[in-house]
Formats: structure tokens, C-alpha cells, sequence
């Protein structure tokens, strides 16, 4: 395997990736929509193990080991990064995160997951929210897939057959079909999100992350003995808020 050597001069940028020379692009993980759900999973994956094992306090001098502990739980969980030479993107990840967990802020998985959501809907809010900044465009792949998406499931409300795009040629017709089977697989869970008191559709990626992706891994959650305690640690770690997961209780209540 030939290994990707860490670059002279190496990107913080690891959230707003839209904007040029950021840690995706020297990683090579911002090339396609598969690329960017990987990466932000990854980074993802960082900052909640980071929060577990590298209490932002102390020296990470003296926590060598427990960062050795992060890096290799990390690779072990993605194969692909047995690529980097000297993990050194996940060491810049862990020092980034670090660094914004003193400065106050709630981190890389925080960050991320916000940003995975704006990016599956298109930067669309939740009702009633604010926003302390504007939002930007969507990168190109990210539009894609949206599209993809918005086509998908209008073409099943109206019982249509999904319309064709410029996205479908030969070459990419392959990835289409993946991307939806995917949607449909996710079909049953973005409907009972959107059925919901409030629409949480957005918050899709987390429940896919978490492992919720259809209708059988649903009700295995609801029937699970604590499962409002297992839904409620997404509060903790940062990717549900108190409301939302009144909300999303109420909603799993009606699950029989």
C-alpha cells in the first residue's frame, strides 16, 4: 500500500471544506459525495472519542497513551486511514479539536454533525431555529446529492418514475443506483422524522450514524428495555438538543 505522505504546509481548515485547501482536499476525501460522508463520519468519530478518552484540561503529554488508544480505535473503525503516514490526519484532528474545546466551543463532532445535516438537506433549518451565521453554498457534491434525494422522493409521493439528469450517464450510473438504494433503505426513518410534532427530518445522518437506517432497526430501538437513556447519550455527546429529543421520545412512543 503506498502511503500518503503528511504535506508541507497542513490544513486546520476540517469543517468548512467548501472552501478550498482544507483537510479533505489533502486527505483526498472531498472528490465525491461517498468521499465527504466518510470524512465528516471520520471527524465525527474524532471528537467523541476525544471527549471520552482526552479530557481537554490536561497535557496531552501526559495522556500518550490514551491518544494512542484514539488513533488506533479510529484506524481500526476506518481501514482507509491505514494510509496516512504517521496518522497524521488524525492527529491534526485531535489537536483541532482540542484547541476548540478550550477555546469553548463543542468541538469537531459538534461541528460536524451540523455540518453533515446543512449538507443533506442543502443548509435547510429546522423551524423556529437561528443562525448566528449566514449560510453558505453547498459544494458541488453536496448538491448532488440533495437533488438526487429531492428527486427520489417526490417521484414515489407522485408514483412517477425517477427523472432523468445530467448526474445519469453511463459512468455514473452505477453510483446512482447506490446512492438510491440508499434513499429507500432510509425511507422509513426520514418519514418518521418528518411525522413528528416539529420536522426533524434534518437529523437524519444522526440517526444513521447511530445505526438507525430502516424500519426493523427501529423497532429493535423502541424495544429496546432504556432506550429512551441509549437515545438520550446523543444529548450528551452533543448531537440532540433537550427539545429535540422530547420530541423524538413522543414520536417513538406511538411505535408499537
Amino acid at each position: 500500500m503506498k502511503l500518503i505522505s503528511k504535506p508541507a504546509n497542513v490544513s486546520r481548515r476540517i469543517i468548512a471544506i467548501d472552501q478550498g485547501f482544507s483537510l479533505a482536499d489533502q486527505m483526498k476525501l472531498s472528490g465525491s459525495r461517498t468521499d465527504v460522508a466518510l470524512y465528516f463520519d471520520i471527524v465525527n468519530t474524532v471528537g467523541s472519542l476525544c471527549d471520552r478518552y482526552l479530557p481537554y484540561r490536561d497535557d496531552i503529554c501526559n495522556m500518550l497513551e490514551e491518544k494512542f488508544t484514539v488513533i488506533e480505535e479510529v484506524k481500526r473503525r476506518y481501514n482507509c486511514l491505514e494510509c496516512y503516514e504517521d496518522d497524521w490526519p488524525l492527529k491534526v484532528m485531535i489537536g483541532q479539536h482540542r484547541q476548540l474545546r478550550r477555546a469553548g466551543g463543542r468541538g469537531l463532532s459538534s461541528s460536524a454533525t451540523q455540518r453533515t445535516i446543512k449538507q443533506t438537506v442543502g443548509d435547510r433549518e429546522p423551524s423556529g431555529a437561528h443562525t448566528r451565521s449566514k449560510s453558505r453554498k453547498p459544494s458541488k457534491a453536496v448538491r448532488s446529492v440533495t437533488q438526487q434525494s429531492t428527486r427520489v422522493h417526490r417521484s414515489q409521493k407522485e408514483n412517477l418514475p425517477v427523472p432523468d439528469s445530467r448526474y445519469n450517464t453511463p459512468e455514473t450510473m452505477f453510483e446512482a443506483t447506490v446512492v438510491d438504494k440508499q434513499l429507500l433503505e432510509h425511507e422509513v426513518v426520514l418519514q418518521f422524522l418528518r411525522d413528528l410534532a416539529q420536522d426533524l427530518s434534518f437529523l437524519l445522518p444522526v440517526f444513521v450514524r447511530y445505526g438507525i437506517t430502516g424500519r426493523t432497526t427501529l423497532r429493535s430501538v423502541r424495544c429496546m428495555e432504556n432506550w429512551r437513556g441509549w437515545i438520550y447519550t446523543w444529548v450528551k455527546e452533543g448531537n440532540l438538543t433537550e427539545l429535540q429529543f422530547k420530541i423524538i421520545s413522543d414520536g417513538m412512543e406511538k411505535i408499537v
